[in-house]
Order: structure tokens, then C-alpha cells, then sequence
């Protein structure tokens, strides 16, 4: 493990969150993300349902949402299975 000084962990853990809430920003407005060898993340709908629970057998109304895809890049499966 890399022991970085305080002052620059702190840099890289508040530009890696800025960077976060842009791609959330980004995705909740409805676009696509594309990063060229790494992957790409879409919105998905997905409709309400009617679902049970499990521990009483009840039914429950799930409602509708939205999910957040990411699907790798060619390279990134080729190395993760190599």
C-alpha cells in the first residue's frame, strides 16, 4: 500500500468526489457516459411491481426507479479474464 501524505489524500479524495457528482449530474440529466478503454455507464427504468416479503410472505408495491449500467470496455474483460 502507497502511504501518501495527508494534504494529498485529501486533494485526490475531493477531486475523485467532484469528479462523482459531475458523472451523477451527467447521468441523472439522461446522457450516456463513455470512457474510451474503461467502460460505459447508462440509466436504466426499471417499471414498479408488485414484490413480496420474503420474512411475512406479504405483498409489497415496489415502485419505479432507476438503475445505474455500466458495461466494460473489450479491454478491461480481456484483461480481468486473461
Amino acid at each position: 500500500m502507497i502511504s501518501w501524505p495527508k494534504k494529498r489524500f485529501i486533494e485526490v479524495n475531493n477531486a475523485t468526489n467532484e469528479l462523482l457528482e459531475a458523472m451523477l449530474a451527467f447521468l441523472g440529466s439522461g446522457h450516456r457516459i463513455e470512457i474510451r478503454g474503461f467502460g460505459t455507464f447508462n440509466i436504466k427504468e426499471v417499471q414498479g411491481k408488485v414484490g413480496r416479503n420474503p420474512r411475512t410472505g406479504a405483498l409489497v408495491k415496489v415502485s419505479p426507479s432507476n438503475k445505474v449500467l455500466f458495461k466494460c470496455s473489450k479491454h478491461i474483460l480481456y484483461k480481468l479474464n486473461k
